[in-house]
């Protein structure tokens, strides 16, 4: 078993150990506005899916631009009005050089200009969902965004998703911590 600290716990739990590995991938979000109904418009970092916002299933954000379709900004499902503890960190360092996810300074109230280039940090809503200990821990991703479609109305991103509940590491293969 692994030991690590449950963020915003403060307390040191045991957790399990690490069972699926992180791997390095590629989606596109549609922009919340301006598109079809049908369209997978955000990211649930808690299950690693794409969700349709009509179906009224979880989310921790989703992606939105402007009516040119130019600029883009990411909304935490807060900034949407479900109550999560969801947030971003904007990095300032490329994609390969986010080796772990910080503990504190996850923007949660607040929307985020992201352009081609950026790369941020998420972390999921606290959750027990598929954690098997009797805490709620968060999920963690870190994303790349390699493009912005203002015709379709959609920004691809690079990704990597940590989705062993409580690790932190964002690395390809099995997490450390």
């Amino acid at each position: 078993m692994a030991i690590a600290a449950a963020a915003g716990c403060g307390d040191d739990i045991t957790l399990p150990d690490p069972a699926i590995p992180n791997v390095v991938d590629t989606t596109t979000v549609a922009a919340l506005s301006g598109t079809a109904v049908w369209e997978l418009s955000a990211i649930d970092l808690v299950s690693g899916s794409l969700v349709r916002l009509d179906l009224g299933l979880p989310f921790d954000f989703s992606v939105e631009l402007d009516a040119s379709g130019v600029a883009a900004v990411l909304l935490t499902s807060t900034m949407v009005g479900l109550p999560t503890d969801a947030g971003i960190v904007p990095q300032t360092v490329p994609f390969d050089d986010v080796l772990t996810a910080p503990e504190e300074g996850y923007i949660v109230d607040s929307v985020v200009p992201i352009a081609v280039g950026d790369v941020f940090v998420a972390r999921s809503r606290f959750t027990q969902t598929r954690c098997q200990v009797a805490a709620e821990l968060p999920r963690y991703g870190k994303f790349e965004v390699l493009a912005i479609d203002s015709q379709a109305r959609t920004v691809e991103f690079k990704t990597l998703l940590n989705l062993n509940c409580g690790y932190r590491d964002l690395e390809p293969g099995l997490p450390l911590n």
